[in-house]
């Protein structure tokens, strides 16, 4: 009897140790699934208490957004390519120098004569008119050397960037170009961030009669003319005006 107590003594001694770690694995396991719990529940507080905010992030872009979109005009993106020619300035030289000119901005009846125009072509070669209805006008009656006035300007432009094209991707912009015998005009294009502006100057000879070239050469560099000039000085023209007036012919 007493060795059989003794068993049993030893058998509770061995299970009671067992039970209490199997006691501890449970309790563990319950404070893992509590922490779980609390970090669920704290999260889900957070997201609620700052959705404001981050709604408020949200109409923080989309102002930004709007924001670049009235900067870039539409349509000025689809329109230049990688052949537009963009100037670095849009500033004209001053008038041609030691020449009484005459600003004659005021004379409606002078701009009837086109010189406040360029002209487009399109993909489909559709000749369109493009008239620049603000700008000033000058005029001057000087003998000067042969196109004096002309490469005066055009030098000048040249080194800003202009040119007598500017290639868009639906359509090209001319300059304004005419000759006829005694008279005649050229022009030049300039288009820098969404605007463009043009030069035109034009000439007539007086009297319209010149002397003979001897076998119809040209006439030398240092054959003075007397004439007539003309200036149209353009005010920058929104790119989007040229692209809806071609859209809606």
């Amino acid at each position: 009897m007493e060795q059989n107590n003794i068993q049993m003594d030893s058998q509770q001694e061995i299970i009671t140790p067992s039970v209490e770690k199997k006691e501890r694995h449970v309790t563990l396991i319950v404070l893992i699934v509590l922490l779980a719990i609390i970090i669920l529940l704290g999260s889900s507080f957070f997201i609620f208490f700052h959705k404001p905010h981050i709604s408020q992030v949200k109409n923080n872009s989309s102002a930004r957004l709007t924001t670049i979109k009235f900067i870039v005009p539409t349509g000025i993106v689809e329109e230049v390519t990688n052949k537009t020619t963009i100037a670095s300035s849009l500033d004209v030289p001053p008038l041609y120098p030691n020449a009484p000119w005459e600003d004659i901005t005021a004379s409606e009846s002078l701009k009837k004569d086109g010189i406040n125009q360029a002209s487009v072509v399109t993909k489909e070669y559709d000749y369109i008119p493009i008239f620049f209805k603000k700008g000033k006008y000058w005029k001057v009656k000087t003998p000067i050397k042969y196109d004096l006035i002309g490469k005066y300007y055009f030098d000048g432009l040249q080194k800003e960037g202009w040119d007598t094209q500017v290639i868009f991707n639906e359509f090209k912009l001319h300059a304004f170009a005419a000759d006829a015998p005694c008279q005649g005009g050229t022009g030049m294009v300039g288009y820098k961030d969404g605007m463009v502006k043009t030069v035109i100057i034009s000439h007539v000879l007086l009297p319209c009669s010149l002397p003979q070239s001897p076998d119809d050469t040209p006439y030398p560099s240092d054959f003075v003319f007397n004439a007539n000039y003309m200036i149209f000085i353009s005010d920058p023209m929104p790119l989007n005006d040229i692209a809806a007036s071609i859209k809606n012919r």
